[in-house]
C-alpha cells in the first residue's frame, strides 16, 4: 500500500539502518569558487511565489508524474521537460565565468533559449511543428530519441498548443533584469516565470512555477540549498522494469545480457542513491514516489502527493494529460489510441528475472519503498 507522509517521516529516522551501506553522492558539482553570483542571494521571492520540480532518474516516470499533475487547477502547466538548468550546469562544469558572462551579455536571451532543449530551442521547434501539422503524429518523442539527442515531443502522437511568442517576449522584456541580476537564483526565478507564458491559458496558481527535467540531482541540490520556495517530486522505478526500458531506449536493443545489466545498473544505482541523499538532506522539500504505486494505487498516491504539495486533491490527477490534452505517455514501447489518457500497467509487467538482479538491489529497493509514497 501507499506510504503516508507520516510513515515516511518515521522511516526517515531510521535512514542509516535502512541503508545497505554508507551512501555517498555520485553527482558532480561545478567549482563555483567564492563568487557571490552563485550564492543564495539576499532577497527571496515574495512568500506567494514558489516552484515545483519534477525530476527523478531518466526512464523512471518523470512524464508519468507530469501527466498526473498537469491539469491540476492549483498548479501551473508546462508542455514537458525543459533542460534549462541541466544545460546551464553542463556549461558550468566547463567554465562558470563564461556562463555568467553570457547571461550578462546582450545575447543572453538567445543563450537561454538554446538551453531549453539540450542545445536547441525546443519550444520554438514544437511551436513550428504544431503550426505545420494537426495530426499529432511524429516519429520521435521523449523516450525514443537517439541517446544524447534532443526532442520536441514529450508524448507519443501528442502535439500540444503553446504560446512560444509570449514566452520569448517575456524573456526579452526581462533581458536587462537578467543582465543586472545579483545572483543566478534571480535569473532562475525570471526563467521559471517566463516558462509559464508557454501556456495559452496562463493563470495564477497556488504553486507559481513548474520545471520538469530528468536526473537533476546536482541542480536540485544547488537550488534547494539556496531557497525555501521549492519542492521536488521524484519518481523512482524498480530496477527490474527499468532495465527493459533502458535497454530499449538507450541501447536500441532487447534481451538480457550481462553488459546491458551492468550499464543499466550503474545508471539506476547512482541516480537513486543521489535522490535518497537529497531526501535525507531536505525531507520537507523532496518527495520520493514509488513508480509502481502510481500504476497500482493511482488515487491514493495522487492524494498523498497533493498533501505533500499542500494543495487540494483533484480528480484531474486520474487522467494523463499535457497542457490539458490527453496523452498516451512516453513509453519506449509505442501505444495505441485506446491508451490515451490512461496510466497503463504494461511498464510493470516486463521485468528482469531475480537471478539477474545485482546483489545490492533488493536492500536498496526496500529502502526506497520505505521512504517513498
Amino acid at each position: 500500500m501507499v506510504n503516508s507522509l507520516e510513515i515516511i517521516r518515521e522511516n526517515l529516522k531510521r535512514f542509516d539502518k535502512l541503508s545497505p551501506y554508507s551512501l555517498k553522492s555520485f553527482w558532480s558539482m561545478p567549482d563555483l569558487g567564492d563568487d557571490p553570483y552563485w550564492g543564495r542571494g539576499i532577497d527571496e521571492p515574495s512568500s506567494s511565489v514558489s516552484a515545483l520540480f519534477i525530476s527523478g532518474p531518466s526512464r523512471n516516470g518523470n512524464h508519468l508524474i507530469h501527466s498526473m499533475m498537469d491539469n491540476h487547477p492549483q498548479l501551473p502547466r508546462v508542455p514537458g521537460e525543459d533542460s534549462f538548468l541541466g544545460d546551464i550546469f553542463r556549461d558550468l562544469h566547463k567554465d562558470p565565468f563564461r556562463v555568467k558572462q553570457r547571461l550578462e551579455s546582450k545575447g543572453n536571451v538567445e543563450y537561454i533559449l538554446n538551453c531549453n532543449g539540450c542545445g536547441h530551442d525546443k519550444w520554438r521547434l514544437l511551436s513550428e511543428i504544431s503550426r505545420q501539422t494537426s495530426s499529432g503524429k511524429a516519429a520521435i518523442w521523449s523516450g525514443t530519441q537517439q541517446p544524447g539527442k534532443g526532442y520536441a515531443l514529450d508524448y507519443q502522437d501528442t502535439i500540444v498548443k503553446l504560446d512560444y511568442s509570449a514566452y520569448r517576449s517575456r524573456l526579452e522584456e526581462q533581458a536587462q533584469a537578467i543582465r543586472q541580476a545579483a545572483t543566478f537564483m534571480d535569473v532562475l526565478w525570471i526563467y521559471l516565470e517566463a516558462l509559464t507564458y508557454l501556456d495559452p491559458l496562463r493563470r495564477e496558481n497556488k504553486i507559481s512555477y513548474m520545471l520538469v527535467g530528468s536526473g537533476m540531482r546536482a541542480e536540485t541540490n544547488f537550488v534547494i540549498s539556496r531557497t525555501n520556495r521549492l519542492k521536488c517530486l521524484v519518481p523512482i522505478r524498480p530496477f527490474e522494469s527499468y532495465y527493459h526500458s533502458f535497454v530499449k531506449g538507450q541501447l536500441r536493443s532487447s534481451g538480457i545480457r550481462p553488459e546491458y545489466i551492468q550499464e543499466a545498473w550503474e545508471h539506476w544505482w547512482h541516480k537513486v542513491v543521489d535522490y535518497l541523499i537529497l531526501k535525507q538532506k531536505y525531507p520537507d522539500s523532496i518527495c520520493l514516489i514509488n513508480f509502481n504505486h502510481v500504476l497500482e494505487y493511482l488515487a491514493p498516491t495522487a492524494k498523498e502527493i497533493c498533501r505533500f504539495l499542500d494543495i487540494e486533491y483533484d480528480n484531474s490527477c486520474l487522467v494523463a494529460t499535457s497542457m490539458g490534452h490527453q496523452v498516451k505517455g512516453n513509453s519506449s514501447f509505442p501505444k495505441d489510441e485506446e491508451h490515451r489518457g490512461l496510466f497503463y500497467k504494461t511498464g510493470m509487467k516486463k521485468i528482469l528475472p531475480k537471478e539477474y538482479w545485482p546483489q545490492l538491489y533488493p536492500k536498496l529497493w526496500d529502502m526506497v519503498s520505505k521512504l517513498a509514497i
